[in-house]
């Protein structure tokens, strides 16, 4: 992390935190902490502030289930 991007190591700590807690989406913890989803990202995947020993992404990405679809296009013919 290069100290032009103004986000200190402190704070990369917290988003960390947030991160694992699961509670809050990247969106609302880009919020909280006035810093944009993409810098949210590089933290959870290691590419800002990277602590060593510490296993990455921190937070898994999850997909909601797909439905199966409910119309029977097969019908039509």
């Amino acid at each position: 992390m290069t100290k032009k991007d103004g986000n200190s190591q402190q704070r990369v700590d917290e988003i960390v935190v947030e991160l694992l807690a699961n509670e809050l989406s990247v969106p609302k913890i880009a919020k909280e902490f006035g810093v944009t989803k993409s810098y949210v990202y590089m933290v959870n995947s290691g590419e800002c502030g990277r602590m060593d020993g510490f296993k990455y992404p921190v937070r898994e990405k999850k997909y909601p289930p797909r439905e199966a679809p409910t119309d029977n296009y097969g019908d039509l013919i």
